[in-house]
């Protein structure tokens, strides 16, 4: 599947490097914003996000994050955006949760809406990819959590948080796992220059 590189949507340079992570777990967020699916939209959203976690994010405690603090977005549309590397630590989970942890952000509100049908089958794929890529059990307890998991938030969203909870993701990417597993098509490619 087809993930839209930093390049492909603009993204400024990090301000330091946070340093590096072996990925053993994945935490699901929601932005708390719209749900594009248009490429342009899309787009502008992953932006506004990196500028607000450089200049705004963590102001209370006197810093500014030196990168967008997800790894991964995901539009309406189902198309997954590239925020920080994989195996460079985030800032999404807070503090020491943050290390080995893997941030997905679903773009929307989901205290109001529903994921779409291609923004959850692309959750789906991408929590597999990376259980293959780092050797992870995707049914494994703690593999798989939301934002109110490490602390008072409603992020993910209660729509999501439901859908976390009745276990569906777990299993999907479980079943995932087992059928593609071991096909080498199956991978993730950076797109520099998406299609809409």
């Amino acid at each position: 599947f087809d993930v839209v590189s930093r390049a492909g949507w603009g993204a400024q340079a990090p301000r330091s490097d946070p340093g590096r992570q072996n990925p053993a777990k994945v935490t699901v967020h929601h932005t708390d914003g719209s749900q594009p699916t248009e490429l342009a939209e899309s787009i502008r959203v992953v932006k506004n996000i990196q500028h607000d976690h450089r200049n705004i994010s963590d102001k209370r405690k006197g810093g500014r994050w030196a990168d967008i603090g997800y790894h991964f977005l995901i539009d309406g549309a189902g198309r997954v955006f590239e925020g920080r590397h994989a195996e460079v630590i985030g800032a999404h989970a807070g503090g020491g949760n943050n290390m080995n942890n893997v941030g997905i952000s679903l773009m929307g509100d989901f205290n109001k809406q529903q994921m779409t049908a291609p923004q959850r089958d692309s959750l789906v794929r991408l929590v597999t990819f990376l259980s293959i890529k780092y050797r992870r059990d995707p049914s494994a307890n703690g593999f798989i959590e939301s934002h109110s998991h490490y602390g008072d938030t409603d992020c993910p969203g209660r729509n999501v948080l439901a859908f976390l909870s009745s276990g569906e993701l777990m299993r999907s990417a479980s079943a995932m796992v087992a059928r593609v597993g071991a096909d080498p098509r199956f991978h993730a490619g950076l797109v520099v220059a998406p299609s809409a």
